[in-house]
């Protein structure tokens, strides 16, 4: 399991290594102002500048349980090909439990930085 850092050229150079990847973007969202849907939406962006695919929880649909949302969260790991790691991620719970996932489906782990 690689662990790389998040900056654009970065990711550019892992598109060049590995290829495109589907690259799922974890961190906190409950307790934070609009679910830090913007903290979401700028990293999906540099995902998509580098050339992958990113799969953010913060397009899902809206009025969902937890628990449908962690569902979601865990069918988007299973296409995945690495994980993003999102500022303050140790302090959500579903967000360890998808790193705790990740590791086991053995995704690639990205910190963002």
């Amino acid at each position: 399991m690689c662990k790389t850092s998040l900056t654009l050229e970065d990711l550019k150079q892992l598109r060049k290594d590995e290829g495109r990847l589907t690259i799922y973007i974890s961190g906190a969202m409950t307790g934070h102002k609009n679910f830090n849907h913007s903290e979401f939406f700028r990293v999906e962006d540099i995902i998509k500048e580098a050339g992958h695919i990113p799969l953010n929880p913060a397009r899902n649909p809206k009025g969902l349980k937890y628990e449908q949302y962690m569902k979601l969260s865990f069918s988007d790991l299973f296409v995945s090909n690495a994980i993003v790691r999102l500022s303050g991620w140790m302090n959500s719970k579903g967000a360890l439990a998808e790193v705790f996932a990740a590791h086991s489906l053995g995704l690639k782990i990205i910190d963002e930085r």
